[in-house]
């Protein structure tokens, strides 16, 4: 081709680009002054999806937020929380200056049938509607209509746009006592039941009366805040679950009930119902096997539970002396005020700290027995231990009479004097 016909080929393309420069695209977009899409002002009390997975929701102001379509459910208010909250950050990339859309620009930006709409009610009466189109410009981006101006988002709005609507219904069984239970009880043989006192920590009252394991009670806790069905059971009639185990959860307010039906599938899945019937999901063996301890694998294990800096004052008593030591500011004395060994005295309660009973609802010492009193600085009860023996196993008493069973070995090892590696002196 000559030298002309290229020249005159270049000069009808660029002709060509001219004109889509000034006719053909979109008009520019402006940046949007708020950055994000933001929610109506007031109170959302209904949020309603259509198109794609529709639902409806509305805010009870008894009963919280339900779904009154596609059927009633109740839904969860953290759940709704995070999903307007997600929606209200996401970000506005770009604001077209459209004006409202008309039929004829509604399809070239993706609003047409297919699209998906959400309208958001407020407690006096507002809405609100957005509406995403499926048409994506660049870079995934979304087309986003709200309340007549034409937007361009980030194409993550699509993920949060559509969330599930089944992740909106309520999963927790508990949730009004997610952070505020004051006692928790299950039923069957053995059952038990374990109160929150903040004062005086965890207390088990059934089967036995007994302390709590405080690392026990933290597992406890965990138990309930994820007590959650990972898939819904609809319509299932709960005298055809067969109830392994019944839970009772107090809080400060009331009290919810659930039963626990062990594996009733392949996976060990487990059917969980509330009493009411208002509830009912699966989840899966390994949640659940907290609330299936035995009683015994709950309670305190510790003998001995003060720190060696709490104890100002020891009183050691066996059948041939009492002797009692205090500490002072520069270290312990017996008491004719002599110096005391330091060290054996601060090894005794340390020793006792580590033990931990292998056994509950001990027989009671017979013959020959020690105890050793340890009081401290604050306002609190003293501590007292009794050890000795019944035939061969190795028993520790305290002064609620509780008894439980220790190794020997630990018992035997307990230096109820000061050996030559502690140095000072103990004297009775």
């Amino acid at each position: 081709m000559s030298r002309g016909g290229w020249a005159a080929l270049l000069g009808i393309a660029l002709a060509a680009a001219a004109l889509w420069w000034f006719f053909g695209r979109p008009r520019t977009p402006e940046p949007h002054p708020d950055r994000t899409l933001g929610l109506p002002a007031g109170t959302i009390n209904g949020i309603e999806r259509r198109g794609l997975d529709p639902f409806r929701l509305i805010r009870d102001p008894q009963r919280g937020w339900r779904f009154v379509e596609p059927a009633d459910a109740e839904a969860d208010g953290d759940a709704i929380q995070a999903y307007s909250s997600s929606l209200s950050r996401l970000a506005v990339t770009r604001s077209f200056p459209l004006g409202t859309l008309t039929d004829d620009t509604s399809d070239a930006y993706g609003f047409d049938a297919a699209s998906s709409s959400l309208i958001w009610s407020t407690d006096d009466g507002r809405t609100m509607r957005w509406r995403l189109g499926t048409a994506s410009p660049v870079g995934g981006a979304r087309y986003f209509d709200r309340e007549g101006t034409l937007l361009l988002v980030d194409g993550g709005v699509a993920d949060a746009f559509f969330v599930a609507a089944r992740n909106l219904r309520q999963r927790h069984l508990c949730p009004a006592a997610r952070e505020g239970a004051t006692a928790v009880q299950t039923g069957g043989d053995p059952g038990w039941r374990i109160e929150f006192d903040d004062a005086q920590g965890a207390r088990m009252t059934a089967p036995a009366f007994d302390r709590v394991d405080p690392a026990a009670v933290d597992v406890l806790k965990r138990a309930l805040r994820t007590l959650r069905v990972e898939n819904h059971l609809d319509q299932v009639p709960l005298d055809a679950l067969d109830p392994a185990l019944s839970v009772r959860v107090d809080y400060e307010d009331g009290s919810c009930r659930f039963r626990i039906s062990r594996g009733i599938d392949a996976e060990r899945n487990h059917a969980v119902c509330r009493a009411d019937g208002s509830l009912c999901g699966t989840i899966r063996d390994e949640a659940l096997a907290d609330w299936f301890r035995e009683p015994d694998a709950w309670r305190d294990r510790r003998v001995f539970a003060l720190s060696t800096p709490d104890v100002n004052e020891a009183i050691f008593e066996d059948r041939s002396a009492r002797r009692r030591f205090v500490k002072e500011a520069d270290g312990w004395t017996d008491s004719n005020g002599n110096p005391a060994s330091s060290a054996w005295l601060a090894r005794v309660p340390e020793t006792l700290r580590s033990w931990r009973a292998i056994g509950f609802e001990a027989p009671a010492i017979e013959g020959e027995r020690r105890r050793v009193l340890f009081l401290t600085a604050q306002e609190t009860d003293p501590v007292s231990l009794a050890f000795g023996r019944h035939g061969a196993r190795c028993i520790v008493e305290d002064i609620f009479d509780r008894r439980v069973e220790i190794e020997c070995e630990a018992l035997d090892a307990l230096a109820w004097t000061p050996g030559p590696e502690d140095g000072g002196d103990a004297r009775p």
